[in-house]
Parts: structure tokens; C-alpha cells; sequence
């Protein structure tokens, strides 16, 4: 199992809730929280497996529920308050030291550190 078996998996959930608007009803299968869970390999016991179920719906009626927003005419925003970054100017505020630290290299070779090769 790998990820494009994940993707996989997740469009055809996708796929299967493409109902008409009224219809639509974003629950998942219990078949279909078992494989999801083999593929993000995580453990779930069958006695945890009706729980698991239970939470993940909830949280889809929740999206489903949000989808449902109208949010024409709202712009979208990166922050809930309308803040401003504090820039400053961009200027160099050290010095150049790179002669001092490469002083005390053990092999330097224009500019650059020179390092034992370790892979063969």
C-alpha cells in the first residue's frame, strides 16, 4: 500500500458521495474506515472500529455543514483580525567574519571548508 493507493481510496469516497445536493449524505462505511485506517496505518481494533466511524461522520456532517455557508461576497482572509506584518529595512547588521572563522579550519580552499570525503 502506498500513497497513490491512498489518493486512490479518498477519490473514491469522493466519487461515491457525488450525490445530488439533496441526497448527499457524507458518511462513511465501516469497510471504508478499516481501509483508510490500513492505509494511514493506524491500528483499529474491531470493538474501536464503530466509534472511529462515528467521529469521522460527525466531523464530515461538520464540513458538509460549513459547505453550506453562502460566503458569496466574502473576501477571504490569511488572519481573523485585520493586522498588519511589521517590516523593517532589510540592511546588513554584522560584519564579515569569514576570514576569522576559516583561520581556524583545519583545511580551507577558496573561501570554502574542505571536508574529508566519507562516501566512496
Amino acid at each position: 500500500m502506498g500513497r497513490y493507493d491512498t489518493l486512490r481510496t479518498l477519490r473514491e469516497i469522493k466519487q461515491s458521495s457525488r450525490l445530488p445536493r439533496s441526497e448527499k449524505n457524507m458518511s462513511l462505511s465501516d469497510d471504508q474506515v478499516r481501509r483508510l485506517a490500513r492505509l494511514a496505518r493506524i491500528a483499529i481494533r474491531p470493538d474501536e472500529s464503530q466509534a472511529v466511524l462515528g467521529r469521522l461522520n460527525r466531523v464530515l456532517a461538520m464540513v458538509e455543514e460549513i459547505r453550506r455557508v453562502d460566503t458569496t461576497g466574502v473576501e477571504p482572509m490569511a488572519h481573523a483580525q485585520d493586522l498588519m506584518q511589521p517590516l523593517r529595512e532589510d540592511s546588513v547588521t554584522e560584519s564579515d567574519q569569514r576570514a576569522r572563522y576559516q583561520a581556524v579550519a583545519p583545511a580551507v580552499a577558496g573561501g570554502l571548508y574542505l571536508v574529508p570525503k566519507v562516501i566512496e
